[in-house]
């Protein structure tokens, strides 16, 4: 079982009905350009979960997350981290990415946040966070750990600064197009999540994979189904 009561709520939700066309108004107003048939719903995604034979590992990762390290935030706080998560592992299951870079993803996008100060606009909380990181202990070890640190540092900053940032932290430039796959995967589900701040603060242009585009429905219900719900 989870220790997380959040993610416990998630896997034994069952009224999914209440969604129903609610997610429709919001397409119609600010996301014309989507293919309602073509979107994952929160069910979809859940139940992907909630049957993938990679299930034990997400158990595992997230009863193994440091609470203590997360920003007290209704904004970007446990709630955000445990969504982005989710999403980190939807899309970890539909693009295929094998065990150990699943297993990366999660971490980055748990501790994602660790540096932020505040909720408002800020460019270095990636940064800071990435340098807290070296004071945490990680089971994966310190090669990991530089990974970790590149792509929570580049999170927060334009694309044109991970080559930097993942040389900056020590990492193979031979490895690079894999830490730039995984904070593509970070940036989408952080984007993703958006919708607890607004129904049109996701902007299509922010995400990476063309997967991505088609979890919309599915990331604006998680928010209004488990909005607020912390562990």
């Amino acid at each position: 079982m989870y220790q997380s009561q959040f993610i416990k709520q998630i896997f034994e939700f069952a009224k999914w009905e209440t969604a129903e066309g609610r997610f429709e108004k919001i397409q119609r107003k600010y996301y014309p350009e989507l293919d309602l048939k073509k979107q994952y719903n929160a069910r979809d995604i859940i139940d992907t979960l909630r049957f993938s034979e990679r299930r034990s590992l997400f158990q595992q990762s997230m009863d193994e997350l440091q609470e203590d390290r997360l920003f007290v935030s209704s904004v970007h706080g446990e709630a955000h981290i445990l969504r982005v998560c989710i999403l980190c592992f939807f899309l970890a299951e539909k693009l295929g990415i094998d065990d150990e870079e699943f297993r990366d993803v999660l971490e980055t996008a748990k501790y994602h946040d660790i540096g932020r100060i505040n909720d408002k606009a800020d460019r270095q909380h990636g940064p800071r966070g990435a340098e807290l990181m070296s004071r945490m202990d990680f089971p994966a070890g310190r090669e990991k750990l530089k990974v970790y640190q590149a792509v929570i540092a580049a999170h927060s900053l334009g694309d044109e600064a991970f080559e930097e940032e993942w040389e900056k932290w020590g990492n193979s430039v031979r490895e690079i197009d894999r830490g730039r796959n995984l904070l593509e995967i970070l940036k989408d589900a952080d984007a993703l999540d958006r919708f607890r701040l607004r129904d049109q603060s996701l902007r299509l242009s922010f995400l990476n994979k063309r997967i991505s585009h088609q979890m919309v429905q599915g990331a604006y219900e998680l928010v209004h189904f488990f909005t607020g719900c912390g562990s």
